[in-house]
């Protein structure tokens, strides 16, 4: 194995999926700064839905399992999106899930019996995604104003250090010596995380995109 073996296949064998789900109209949405509060609001109930189940399960294995040794706990979302909940006005325990939020869900609860390393392939796509959410960051707070400049945590939660903490990570990855196997199993976890949030993202597109359903 290079170093560059786990990263460039994890990029390389979920591109069709990743393309797929940033070019949903709710996510060029997103990017353009045209969702309103309503559907912000239910986004970032959906994804602490998604972040409060996977990151319970990642957090398990930090100083536990050596394959997630890239993983700290600063990487977990589920506090800074119900902080953004709040922000926003949402209660974060009366946010209910959407269908490809429940499936996406029950695929995390079968990952962390039948293959934790499928869940860190989870994780990869959403710790990747924080490349990305500044940007989108910075175009919503253009057009939202929250009490204190909160509701934005989840989509900014590096700040400055953004560039920093993604080489890190890839690094830290690339340190570790995978089998093919392993990776493939990672790219599994991947390619699952990617077609639920493209999923959701047609969920969020259509007519019921309500906090609580």
């Amino acid at each position: 194995m290079t170093e560059q073996t786990v990263m460039t296949r994890l990029k390389g064998e979920t591109w069709d999926l990743h393309s797929r789900a940033e070019n949903r109209e709710f996510q060029k949405r997103m990017v353009r700064g045209l969702v309103d509060r309503e559907e912000y609001a239910a986004w970032l109930g959906q994804m602490y839905l998604i972040h409060s189940m996977l990151d319970g399960f990642v957090r398990a294995r930090l100083g536990v399992d050596p394959a997630f040794g890239a993983v700290d706990a600063d990487q977990l979302q589920s506090a800074r999106l119900r902080r953004d909940l709040e922000a926003v006005g949402v209660d974060p325990e009366a946010v209910e899930a959407l269908p490809a939020t429940g499936a996406l869900r029950d695929r995390i609860v079968r990952a962390a019996v039948e293959d934790p390393l499928r869940l860190l392939g989870h994780h990869y796509v959403l710790e990747g995604s924080t490349n990305g959410n500044g940007f989108i960051a910075r175009k919503l707070r253009e057009v939202f104003s929250f009490e204190g400049e909160r509701g934005f945590e989840y989509l900014d939660p590096y700040g400055d250090a953004q560039k920093e903490r993604w080489a890190g990570f890839k690094a830290a990855m690339s340190a570790r010596d995978w089998s093919d196997d392993q990776i493939d199993r990672l790219v599994v976890g991947a390619r699952e995380m990617f077609e639920a949030i493209g999923a959701l993202s047609l969920e969020l597109e259509g007519p019921s995109t309500n906090v609580m359903t």
